[in-house]
């Protein structure tokens, strides 16, 4: 067994309040931490003749490192308005049980649907995933995820769907490795036979670096190209490129290029491809105050000879590299505070971290670790940031937002990383 040495991060900043600008509206958003830094309270307003007015929030519970509870309110009618709950239950070894999801109705919590974990002997393997309905009376099942493992390494899944209260097969997912993922076939059931549908290639660099991911779909009994996602990364820059297969030659659509810094996105452009040239769409630029421990946003159009005075200049994605992830604005403008932490020296092994449930139907994974001090960070497998989070303050990665696939995860442990795969499956 292979142990590694780590020296704890000094100081972690965390979000105390963030302005943003969505079309001619401003919004602000509080954030409230309880002792063990973990967000408990997440309040937004908007401004409306420089007063703030309630708009919504969401509030969180944990047990420990656990998040237990997450709900949603808006302010509608001059009152608070239920929208969404989920409750996580876990077993005694910190397992993940069950997760249920609520609708406000009538601005009551009304039971939705329910998922229940189950995992292999002695082993944070899981094994099913069964869904639930709530049709109001009782619980009627609605599908099932079956996993299959070979020395631990995920190799298929099955998907089920209940009619007339039996299993019936609905497809299935083969996952084929050689040291690390390089292919995915979907088949779908269709009559008495199972039928391939589509598949995803990786491809890597000499050093294990994902280069590009192309999509086939089966037509006339072929597997046959129909796009593919190529990214570049070189120190804190990382370029993607989209193309299309037109049937006799690769066109690119799209370029994106972004860099970072230590903790966040610095600049990002993105352009089309036109005229036989990558043509400027816009830019997203991040100026950085380590002093005051503020960061703003903001994005410029640049339009290639075209008029922007219609475009929608809000929804875009600005990413962080550092805890909050995605806010869909124009401009923001985001202040922190920092926290110390312990400097200690350990030891870890790979065993000593564990992410379940993984696949996941939904979306939601967690992150259980001997030690205190963790970060996390999600990437697509074009190597755009999904996710981030860690330390006590967020063990629970959500990509439930993302499309289903596959997702890389590496959780950084003092300056040393372990990385893997997560699975969403739907």
């Amino acid at each position: 067994m292979c142990f590694v040495s780590m020296t704890t991060f000094a100081e972690r900043w965390l979000m105390k309040e963030m302005d943003f600008l969505r079309n001619d509206s401003t919004f602000r958003v509080s954030c409230t931490y309880n002792t063990a830094n973990q967000l408990v309270l997440q309040s937004t307003h908007y401004l409306s003749g420089g007063v703030l007015e309630n708009y919504a929030y969401m509030e969180q519970t944990f047990s420990q490192a656990n998040r237990t509870s997450k709900s949603d309110y808006k302010w509608c009618n001059n009152q608070w308005t239920k929208c969404s709950r989920t409750e996580w239950e876990y077993r005694a070894d910190g397992l993940l049980s069950s997760q249920k999801q609520y609708d406000g109705v009538n601005n009551l919590w009304v039971v939705q649907n329910q998922i229940i974990y189950l995992y292999a002997a002695n082993s944070s393997l899981c094994l099913e995933q069964r869904h639930l309905l709530f049709d109001g009376n009782k619980w009627e099942a609605e599908m099932q995820v079956m996993f299959e493992y070979e020395a631990e390494q995920l190799i298929k899944v099955n998907f089920n769907v209940a009619e007339n209260g039996l299993w019936k097969a609905y497809g299935d997912l083969f996952l084929t490795y050689d040291n690390r993922l390089i292919s995915t076939i979907f088949r779908e059931q269709v009559a008495d036979s199972m039928q391939n549908k589509s598949k995803t290639l990786y491809i890597y660099t000499q050093d294990g670096q994902l280069k590009y991911e192309k999509q086939q779909l089966w037509v006339d009994d072929s597997w046959q190209d129909e796009c593919k996602l190529e990214s570049t990364t070189f120190d804190n820059k990382q370029s993607t490129i989209f193309s299309d297969w037109g049937g006799q030659y690769w066109s690119n659509l799209y370029k994106i290029a972004d860099q970072y810094d230590e903790k966040f996105l610095i600049n990002r452009s993105f352009s089309g491809y036109d005229y036989h040239m990558w043509l400027p769409y816009y830019t997203t630029k991040v100026t950085i105050d380590a002093v005051e421990l503020e960061r703003s946003v903001s994005t410029a159009y640049e339009f290639f000879g075209g008029n922007v005075s219609d475009v929608r200049q809000d929804y875009l994605p600005l990413q962080d590299k550092y805890f909050f992830t995605y806010w869909y604005a124009q401009e923001l403008h985001i202040k922190y505070f920092t926290i110390d932490d312990t400097s200690t020296q350990q030891f870890y092994t790979k065993n000593d971290i564990i992410v379940y449930p993984n696949p996941s139907p939904d979306g939601f994974y967690y992150i259980e670790s001997v030690s205190d001090n963790i970060k996390w960070r999600v990437y697509n497998v074009q190597g755009f940031i999904m996710a981030t989070g860690g330390e006590s303050v967020n063990r629970v990665i959500d990509l439930t937002s993302c499309p289903k696939g596959v997702y890389i995860v590496k959780i950084l442990i003092d300056g040393e990383t372990y990385t893997t795969k997560l699975i969403k499956v739907n």
